[in-house]
C-alpha cells in the first residue's frame, strides 16, 4: 500500500511537470506558428530536430545508467553524477564542433547555419541540467526533478514572449531559448547541490569512461528513440521544402507531446523495475504484463481521440494556415497504440539488462524509417512521412514481440530472466 502510494506521488509530481512542459511547449508553438507562418515554423522546427536529437547523442544513455546504479547503492551518488556530467561536457563541445562543420557544407541558407551554430550552445546546457534533474530520480525524489523541469520550461516561455515582442524572426527566439538553458543550469546545480549535500571534487574520466562503455546500448536506445520522429523532418529540409516540412512538424510535434503519458509513467517505474529485477522477479514480471495491457488500451484511447478531433486540434493550435497538416496528422494517430507499447517494453528491457536487444531493435527501426522515408517524400510529401512514421512504429512493435516470444518461454519466464541477467 505504502509502494502504490510512493508510485502515485511520484507519477503525480512528473505528470505535474509534463504538463507545464506540454502547455508552454505548446504555446512557444503556437507563438511560432501564427505568427510566421508555416516556412518559418519549419525552419524553427529542424533547428529544433537537431539540436535536441544531439542533447541525447551527448548524453549516451547515461543519465539512465545513473538512476539505474544509484537506485541500487545511494554510496555512489557523488561519484557517479561527477562523472557523469564530466562526461557530457566533453561530448556536448564535441558535438557541437561536429554540427558547425557539418553542417558549413550542407546547403542549407547562410541565415540557418549561423542560427544552428548559436543555438547549439543549448546542447551542454540541457545535457548538464537533465543529468541533476534525473540525479534526485535515483533516490526517488521526483519532486526535484518535477519542480526542476517545470521551472525550466516556464523560463522559456516567459523569455520566448518577451523576446518575440521585442525583436524579429527566429533569433529573437533561439536568444531567449539560450538563456532560459543557462538559468535553468544555474538553478539545477545550485537545489540538488544542496538537496543532496554534494561535494564536487574535481571531473575525473576514471569512471565516466568505464560507464560509457556500459552504457552505449542506452545512448543508442535514447539517440534513436529521438531521431525516430525526427528522421521526417531532417529528410523533408533536404527532399522537399520549408512548407512542406512545417505541415509535417505541426503533426509530428502532437505524437512527441502524447508520448509524455508513457514517457512519465516509464520514468518513474524506472527505478523500482531495475531494482525489482535483482531482488523481485515476480513483481517485476507482473508489473510488465500489466503495464502492457494498461498501455495499449491507454494508447488505443489517445489514438482514436486524436484522429476524432484531429482538424480541431490542428486549427486551434497552428491555424488554418495548417490546414493541410490534417491529413497528416490522421496518419500518424493510428501508430499511438504501437508507440505506447514500444515505450513500455524499452524501459523493461533496460531495466533487466538488455538495453542491448532494445538497441538493435530501435535502429532496425531507424533504417526502415529512412528508407521509407526516402521513397516516399519525393512522391508524396509530408504525407509521405506521416505514412512512415506509422509504418516504422509498427516495424519497430512487431520485431520487439518477435524477439520476446522467440526468447526460451519469453521474458516472462524466470528462467529466461535468471539467464539474461547472469
Amino acid at each position: 500500500m505504502q509502494l502504490n502510494l510512493a508510485l502515485t506521488k511520484n507519477t503525480l509530481y512528473l505528470f505535474s511537470a509534463r504538463a507545464v512542459n506540454t502547455i508552454t511547449l505548446l504555446a512557444i508553438v503556437m507563438i511560432v506558428s501564427r505568427k510566421f507562418g508555416p516556412e518559418i515554423f519549419g525552419e524553427f522546427s529542424f533547428l529544433q530536430a537537431v539540436v535536441m536529437t544531439s542533447i541525447i547523442a551527448a548524453g549516451f544513455g547515461l543519465d539512465l545508467l545513473m538512476v539505474r546504479e544509484v537506485s541500487r547503492d545511494h554510496e555512489k551518488g557523488n561519484e557517479y553524477l561527477v562523472s557523469v556530467i564530466a562526461f557530457k561536457i566533453a561530448a556536448s563541445v564535441i558535438i557541437i564542433a561536429v554540427i558547425c562543420a557539418g553542417f558549413a557544407f550542407s546547403g542549407i541558407s547562410t541565415k540557418l547555419y549561423w542560427l544552428l551554430s548559436i543555438y547549439s550552445i543549448v546542447i551542454l546546457l540541457n545535457s548538464v541540467s537533465v543529468t541533476f534533474w534525473h540525479y534526485a530520480d535515483a533516490f526517488q525524489r521526483f519532486d526535484i526533478h518535477a519542480f526542476l523541469w517545470a521551472l525550466s520550461n516556464v523560463l522559456k516561455l516567459i523569455l520566448v514572449i518577451g523576446f518575440v515582442f521585442l525583436g524579429t524572426g527566429l533569433i529573437s527566439i533561439i536568444l531567449a531559448l539560450i538563456i532560459a538553458e543557462m538559468l535553468s543550469l544555474l538553478m539545477s546545480g545550485v537545489v540538488v547541490k544542496r538537496g543532496f549535500n554534494l561535494v564536487f571534487p574535481k571531473f575525473s574520466f576514471k569512471l565516466a569512461i568505464p560507464l560509457a562503455k556500459i552504457a552505449w546500448p542506452m545512448a543508442v536506445i535514447s539517440f534513436l528513440g529521438v531521431l525516430h520522429y525526427r528522421v521526417g523532418v531532417i529528410l523533408l529540409k533536404i527532399l522537399s521544402d520549408e512548407m512542406e516540412l512545417g505541415l509535417f512538424a505541426a503533426a509530428i510535434k502532437l505524437i512527441e507531446f502524447i508520448t509524455i503519458i508513457p514517457g512519465t509513467i516509464c520514468m518513474v517505474v524506472y527505478p523500482g523495475l531495475s531494482s525489482g529485477f535483482v531482488n523481485n522477479l515476480a513483481e517485476f514480471k507482473s508489473d510488465l504484463k500489466n503495464s502492457l495491457i494498461s498501455f495499449a488500451f491507454l494508447g488505443l484511447i489517445c489514438g482514436i481521440l486524436l484522429y476524432a478531433f484531429s482538424g480541431l486540434i490542428i486549427q486551434y493550435l497552428y491555424g488554418v494556415e495548417f490546414n493541410a497538416s490534417i491529413k497528416a496528422l490522421e496518419v500518424i494517430s493510428f501508430s499511438v497504440v504501437a508507440v505506447f507499447l514500444n515505450v513500455v517494453l524499452s524501459y523493461a528491457l533496460m531495466a533487466s539488462n538488455m538495453e542491448l536487444k532494445a538497441s538493435v531493435v530501435l535502429f532496425a527501426a531507424i533504417v526502415f524509417n529512412f528508407a521509407i522515408n526516402i521513397y516516399l517524400i519525393p512522391r508524396y510529401g509530408y504525407i509521405g512521412a506521416s505514412y512512415s512514421i506509422l509504418m516504422a512504429e509498427a516495424f519497430r512493435m512487431i520485431l520487439l514481440f518477435v524477439i520476446l516470444l522467440a526468447a526460451p518461454g519469453s521474458i516472462f519466464n524466470k528462467a529466461t530472466i535468471l539467464e539474461t541477467h547472469e
